[in-house]
């Protein structure tokens, strides 16, 4: 920006040159939330796609697991391996960002007293998959969870392709015949990464003797107003 000065010269003076010094402190761009939820946008594979309840088409499942509503809106099984899983939103994560790690959420309860379930991860062809250790839902609704540090297909750390365009799906599969119910799915995604610093500046411009201009400046910040 430009700044209009008035100068005390005396009527008469020679002006033989003029000093202009611009300076300005360390700035660092703030940090953004280390956590993001991510909710279905799509019900599952054609093998993996098999729970029912109040509601029975892809496009009323996936908004039936966008909110904890209790038995308004549910999936439910009895069936003994069979799967859930859905497509979710991919991340929107700054540039260099490093991913913690991934948790898959489900708000579950049992129908059928002892009735066990599984969350699940698949690849979008249901030809590799992984499991969280076997969980016992309550009577009452509850939030049950599984975090993988590691991308649980690959045994790697997650990368950023992984989460900003996923090639995974996320569900539910049951562990035995009694029937359990499930009123939401969801994943977070915890990340973090270094804020960018941007250094000093500071700028010298001298007009010398009204005949030419000359600048001298170190750390120049990029012009972002």
């Amino acid at each position: 920006k430009f700044k209009n000065f008035s100068f005390g010269v005396p009527t008469g003076s020679t002006v033989r040159g003029i000093e202009v010094s611009l300076g300005g402190l360390s700035e660092a761009v703030p940090v953004a939330a280390n956590t993001v939820n991510l909710y279905p946008t799509f019900a599952g594979a054609p093998n993996s796609n098999s729970w029912t309840g109040t509601t029975t088409t892809n496009g009323q499942k996936v908004v039936a697991m966008g909110n904890s509503d209790a038995d308004f809106s549910y999936l439910s099984s009895g069936t003994n391996n069979a799967s859930q899983v859905f497509v979710i939103q991919n991340a929107a994560l700054p540039s260099g960002a490093t991913i913690n790690s991934v948790t898959l959420y489900a708000v579950a309860r049992y129908t059928t007293a002892g009735a066990t379930l599984k969350l699940r991860v698949e690849n979008a062809n249901n030809t590799a998959s992984a499991t969280s250790p076997v969980i016992t839902p309550a009577s009452t609704y509850g939030t049950i969870s599984w975090t993988m540090n590691v991308n649980p297909l690959t045994g790697v750390a997650w990368t950023g392709t992984d989460v900003t365009s996923w090639p995974l799906r996320f569900g539910v599969m049951k562990s035995n015949l009694n029937v359990a119910r499930i009123t939401q799915l969801y994943a977070v995604v915890n990340y973090s990464y270094t804020p960018i610093s941007l250094a000093p500046v500071k700028v010298d411009m001298s007009f010398n003797n009204g005949t030419n201009w000359s600048t001298s400046s170190t750390a120049m910040l990029p012009d972002t107003d």
